[in-house]
């Protein structure tokens, strides 16, 4: 590799060179950076984008024969399954979270090869790692979501606070090699003095990563407006057959790929971040 393309994670920046930085990052490493991801995260993203689609299928099913309580006829017929609604529901939100976290795991693991070896990388320790620290990525978030999702209840803002100052932690996990629980706790630490500008970096990334998953998936939106007649809007069976159409279906597993692969690019900033406060602080280079 040439050194001019090696982009040194392990210095200060500001917001424009983080985001400049990732884009420059993903032009020379995109080919070997997503492919690791995918072939590590292969399986479960398979499963997770199988069970949204299957969950599409039921959850159309299941609308419609709520809507048509009243037809016996059609009851007889077509009756809700609630079982199998919440059954899909609940696989979609565990393949999804199984998913992330290989996701996740195998990008994070990807950068710390990356920086460590000057622009190499090494596939089998990456995979390696990603595979024996997923128990650890799994208690993390679910803690995470815990965290946000009690101080969004209780009080919108703590959940903002939480969400921002927890941004961190599986960059901590796995830069200071640390568990689940010890990465939580040091996340509060680490943040003092930068949650502004955390905030301020995540909202900028968050809106640009919208953007750009809104325009690769905008064929799916005009899809779903050419098929959807503004003067049946009140025929709940007509809306919910879109579910079932095959080329609908097509359009969706494609946005699914699109927000699978879009989620390491919020990640790459929020190492960025990591490394930009770690530098402040400490003056010197994560421990590899």
């Amino acid at each position: 590799m040439n050194t001019n393309e090696f982009i040194n994670f392990k210095k200060e920046r500001d917001l424009g060179d983080m985001i400049s930085d990732t884009f420059t990052f993903l032009k020379f490493e995109w080919k070997p950076f997503f492919t690791t991801i995918i072939e590590i995260a292969f399986i479960p993203i398979l499963f997770s984008i199988a069970s949204s689609i299957y969950f599409l299928i039921t959850f159309s099913d299941f609308i419609t024969g709520i809507s048509n309580l009243n037809d016996i006829e059609y009851y007889q017929e077509v009756s809700p399954n609630f079982g199998m609604f919440f059954i899909s529901l609940g696989a979609v939100l565990v393949l999804y979270l199984i998913s992330y976290i290989m996701i996740n795991s195998s990008a994070l693991y990807y950068i710390k090869s990356y920086s460590d070896n000057q622009g190499k990388i090494d596939y089998d320790d990456i995979k390696n790692m990603a595979t024996d620290k997923f128990w650890s990525f799994l208690a993390l978030y679910v803690i995470i979501g815990f965290i946000v999702f009690a101080g969004i209840l209780f009080c919108f803002l703590p959940g903002i606070y939480f969400a921002v100052v927890l941004s961190l932690s599986s960059c901590i996990l796995v830069f200071f090699n640390q568990g689940s629980l010890e990465s939580i706790g040091n996340s509060f630490n680490y943040i003092k003095g930068n949650w502004w500008n955390t905030f301020g970096i995540l909202i900028v990334t968050s809106l640009i990563v919208g953007v750009i998953n809104f325009v690769l998936q905008f064929p799916l939106i005009i899809y779903q407006f050419s098929q959807t007649d503004p003067f049946v809007l009140s025929d709940t069976t007509e809306l919910m057959n879109l579910y079932k159409d095959p080329i609908y279906l097509f359009l969706t597993v494609f946005s699914e790929i699109i927000k699978y692969l879009l989620i390491p690019v919020s990640l790459i900033v929020a190492t960025f971040i990591f490394f930009d406060i770690n530098e402040q602080q400490n003056n010197n280079s994560v421990t590899n």
